[in-house]
């Protein structure tokens, strides 16, 4: 997944929890931290949502970043699971192909089927600026991220969709 750092973001079209789509494009000129998560529902997922949910809600309208969460799980799982979470997140379903989007990011684990538990700054001109695939036993630091996002899409001046 490093070895993305400093390329363009690969593409992808994914329906959100609501039916929604959603591509890099849509987040032209703001910084994105797409958040790769295995499973809805799961300890460790439900709990780093709920951070994520909470540092997203802190930050909200200050403008400059955006973050979307993906999971192979299907749209109408992330509604049910984000409605029983109180979440506010936009969760992205990569369940067709199953994964698709999930593999052009090196966060796909065919073996199991799931997204590993990858994490990525997107720069507001497209690229990107951090990844890294994390052990999936273990949560991650959301701040940290939350912070890298807020702040190149500060220090960018731009003004798009806020998180």
């Amino acid at each position: 997944m490093r070895e993305l750092v400093g390329s363009p973001a690969p593409f992808f079209a994914l329906d959100d929890q609501f039916g929604q789509r959603h591509t890099p494009g849509d987040y032209a000129g703001t910084s994105l931290l797409i958040v790769f998560f295995p499973f809805a529902f799961s300890p460790i997922c439900s709990s780093e949502m709920g951070e994520l949910n909470e540092l997203a809600g802190e930050a909200e309208g200050r403008g400059g970043w955006s973050v979307v969460c993906i999971s192979a799980d299907s749209k109408y799982a992330l509604r049910e699971f984000g409605d029983s979470h109180e979440l506010s997140l936009t969760m992205l379903s990569d369940f067709w192909p199953h994964g698709a989007a999930s593999a052009r990011y090196g966060a796909f684990d065919a073996a199991s089927g799931r997204a590993g538990r990858g994490t990525v700054v997107i720069a507001p001109d497209g690229i990107i600026d951090q990844a890294e695939l994390s052990d999936a036993g273990h949560a991650r630091d959301l701040a940290g991220w939350v912070r890298r996002a807020r702040t190149i899409g500060l220090e960018s001046g731009s003004a798009g969709r806020s998180a």
